[in-house]
């Protein structure tokens, strides 16, 4: 990951490309924290699958919040499928038709 980022933070230089994020990035708060830290140029954005077993993101939605880094979230609907089944949808649904 860092020969990676070390040769984004050249194009980034070069002004070849605005900005950086991640994508598909699965860590605890605390590895997201050093990696946010030994970054030249911090990410602006994350890009992730929003699901169940990834417990939807929260520590990792919490702290790219807290360092205005937007979230982007992929498969939504098609990971949690448990939550548009779940009975409280079901009833919203029913008004609605």
């Amino acid at each position: 990951m860092l020969t990676a980022c070390s040769c984004m933070y050249e194009k980034v230089i070069e002004i070849t490309i605005a900005q950086l994020g991640f994508s598909n990035f699965y860590a605890q708060a605390g590895n997201v924290q050093w990696a946010y830290d030994i970054a030249r140029i911090n990410p602006k954005v994350l890009q992730n699958s929003f699901h169940t077993k990834s417990g939807h993101d929260v520590e990792l939605r919490s702290f790219f919040k807290e360092h205005d880094i937007e979230y982007q979230s992929f498969y939504t609907l098609n990971s949690n499928r448990d939550a548009y089944r779940h009975e409280a949808q079901s009833k919203w649904r029913r008004k609605r038709v």
